[in-house]
């Protein structure tokens, strides 16, 4: 039961991206279906069933698209380079939009930063009312202490209604990934984990709804540098501060092997390699999230 629940939860995060939302709120997305996934590799079987869920969730649970921007992508990203930190926040955007830039790495590689965009105060950083902004990260074997980073991130915003605190009217956000890795040390400089990522995630609010989409392939040392895809089939989406009504998320591993997330209207029927369905209810799922 807890493999199962460990996983459900991150049909609910991925769902619950509007609970801090004005009461107004999207569909939508940022169309990017069309990024062409890698073909997986990992196996999955009952046995390895909490290691797919751990890598699932991480990404799947992490992206809240009611934060505020620099919220947003250091959840979305978790970068560990300070300068690129500090790049992401507000008022480095807006200082850089319609330029590009390019920064040398702590030890050895390089970052190239470029963005543009409307609604970001360049001598305050505070977002506007109502704005958009494309940012780009493309890591070229950037290497720090205790971080390695390499491909590319690219970052695009829209909003409209934003109250100055994390509320918005309507709210639409897409991050790609484009063969992206990183990789952590420890001190002694011995390997930590390692994982890459490529695909996108799209997610938007307008009229008391929200909506969630994402197509990702993963590579982790969690599961033994092999590969997995994350899909929506459908879209996750919720109304207001309720449970989500509808969605289905496919964690898919090589041989055809999948775990099935399906929205229903009481939790989440959860089946391995088509097999009979379980159901997690939100009663059983409110101790894990």
């Amino acid at each position: 039961m807890k493999t199962m629940t460990t996983g459900i939860a991150l049909v609910a995060s991925l769902a619950l991206v509007g609970c801090n939302s004005s009461d107004s709120g999207s569909g939508g997305g940022g169309g990017s279906s069309s990024v062409s996934l890698k073909s997986p590799t990992f196996i999955i079987t009952e046995s390895n069933r909490d290691s797919v869920d751990s890598v699932a969730y991480s990404y799947a649970g992490n992206v809240d698209a009611t934060d505020q921007l620099d919220d947003t992508t250091s959840r979305a990203l978790s970068l560990g380079e300070d300068q690129i930190s500090r790049a992401l926040q507000p008022r480095e955007i807006a200082a850089r939009f319609n330029e590009s830039e390019t920064e040398a790495c702590f030890d050895s590689g390089s970052v190239t930063y470029s963005a543009s965009g409307s609604g970001i105060n360049e001598n305050t950083g505070e977002m506007q009312s109502s704005g958009s902004m494309k940012v780009s990260m493309d890591f070229n074997q950037c290497k720090s202490t205790y971080s390695f980073d390499d491909g590319l991130i690219s970052i695009s915003m829209s909003w409209s209604g934003y109250d100055g605190y994390n509320s918005f009217d309507t709210l639409s956000l897409n991050i790609t990934f484009n063969d992206y890795t990183s990789k952590s040390y420890y001190g002694d400089g011995s390997l930590d984990t390692s994982e890459s990522i490529h695909g996108y995630m799209d997610m938007s609010l307008a009229n008391d709804e929200t909506s969630a989409s994402l197509g990702l392939s993963i590579s982790s040392s969690e599961i033994d540098n092999k590969v997995i895809n994350i899909e929506t089939t459908s879209p996750i989406k919720q109304r207001g501060s309720d449970y989500p009504y509808t969605g289905t998320i496919v964690v898919t591993g090589g041989d055809n092997t999948t775990v099935t997330y399906t929205v229903v209207s009481n939790g989440v029927e959860v089946s391995l390699n088509g097999g009979q369905a379980e159901l997690i209810t939100w009663s059983d799922m409110s101790y894990y999230y």
